[in-house]
């Protein structure tokens, strides 16, 4: 939250010689600020809830805590799912090719 609200100098790094990824214009850089502030908050609100959530029905659903992570996973999958079919019309996309991305998805398994 910090990091977000605060704006201050960049810190160029020993190892990355110089190079920036802000060095395109400082309007683009703060275009967005406040919006990224106000979904960050959001964000934050949203997992706050969900985990209070999660504790009063784990209180009141009378079975084990390990069907109903199964539950929240699933639906999860099925809510990224969705989001991904809408956000990316290209189906290349989400192909898993022979390079990092083959690397990204064993290590997340």
């Amino acid at each position: 939250m910090v990091m977000t609200l605060y704006k201050g100098h960049i810190i160029n790094l020993i190892w990355s010689r110089g190079r920036s990824n802000y060095e395109s214009s400082s309007g683009s850089a703060d275009q967005h600020r406040v919006a990224g502030t106000l979904m960050l908050l959001a964000s934050c609100c949203g997992w706050s809830s969900f985990f209070l959530l999660q504790s009063f029905t784990l209180k009141s659903y009378p079975v084990e805590e390990l069907s109903l992570t199964t539950w929240i996973c699933l639906m999860f999958m099925v809510q990224g799912a969705a989001v991904a079919l809408v956000m990316e019309s290209d189906s290349t996309a989400s192909s898993v090719g022979w390079d990092s991305r083959v690397l990204a998805a064993l290590y997340s398994g």
